[in-house]
């Protein structure tokens, strides 16, 4: 484990932990000589099995407004254990989550449209590529900046893999409250990054809500998924457009063939008019 206090790794201080995930651990850093502050991401082991080799190059080539900027990379010094380290841009206004419990889940839904908006832009980078994030979720939307809401930025490539549309990712990787049904058949393509989203635009739009009545409590990940199938979306509350409503059905429309994909989103009415 490495440990943050008055630590100095290739010139970036380490200031505090961010952040701990299943391939790594995340600290605030700050460059020695500039005193910049970044994200320092501490990777596990790099071997070529690695879900975090693929985070990594597509990391090095994304270079996209709304994906977390990359700045640079290194082995970790004098680390026998395989560690890497990726410096990040820095999300000042927080994950999405804290930023929702922050504004108490009162958030217009013009910022919410943005904040879609700006993801839905990083994914069809991803999906344009042949890349699926695979964990679309808050904690792993970052918002930068605070003028019309901030900027809203997908990280934590730590899931990303590759797919076309004549393959199918095996994999049950992710956070279950935000996988797709079609991940209990082993069989999903880019659709399921969609669906997660549209978990998210609803808990934006409905005061932080699941958007299904169940009870995860001592539920398995095979026991909700076969649940979902006859799970019936809750009703929105009134005050939501009817565009936003109607959005939120098309991404959680459980057959993935008649989900929208990214593409489609984007020409949405109500995205769409956010690109002009």
């Amino acid at each position: 484990m490495v440990e943050p206090a008055a630590q100095f790794v290739n010139g970036y201080k380490l200031i505090k932990l961010l952040g701990k995930g299943a391939f790594g651990v995340t600290f605030l850093v700050e460059n020695d000589s500039t005193k910049e502050r970044f994200a320092m991401k501490v990777l596990n082991d790099l071997d070529e099995d690695n879900y975090d080799i693929t985070e990594l190059e597509f990391l090095r080539i994304a270079n996209h407004p709304f994906i977390i900027g990359y700045i640079k990379d290194f082995p970790y010094p004098q680390d026998m254990a395989g560690r890497h380290c990726i410096v990040l841009e820095l999300a000042d206004g927080c994950d999405l989550r804290k930023k929702m419990l922050a504004l108490d889940h009162k958030i217009p839904e013009q910022v919410v449209i943005n904040w879609i908006t700006h993801v839905c832009l990083g994914l069809a980078k991803m999906h344009y590529k042949g890349l699926c994030h695979r964990d679309v979720k808050p904690e792993n939307i970052l918002i930068v900046g605070e003028v019309d809401g901030g900027i809203a930025k997908l990280g934590d490539f730590g899931t990303v893999r590759n797919f076309n549309y004549d393959t199918h990712l095996t994999y049950k990787v992710g956070t279950f409250l935000y996988f797709a049904p079609e991940k209990i058949t082993k069989k999903y393509q880019g659709g399921v990054d969609v669906w997660a989203l549209g978990i998210v635009l609803y808990e934006l739009l409905c005061g932080g809500e699941f958007p299904f009545d169940y009870s995860f409590e001592g539920k398995t990940l095979d026991e909700y998924m076969i649940a979902l199938r006859s799970l019936k979306l809750k009703k929105m509350p009134a005050h939501i457009t009817p565009e936003c409503k109607e959005l939120v059905k098309k991404m959680l429309k459980k057959n993935p063939e008649k989900r929208p994909s990214i593409f489609e989103i984007l020409q949405t009415p109500i995205i769409a008019e956010k690109l002009e």
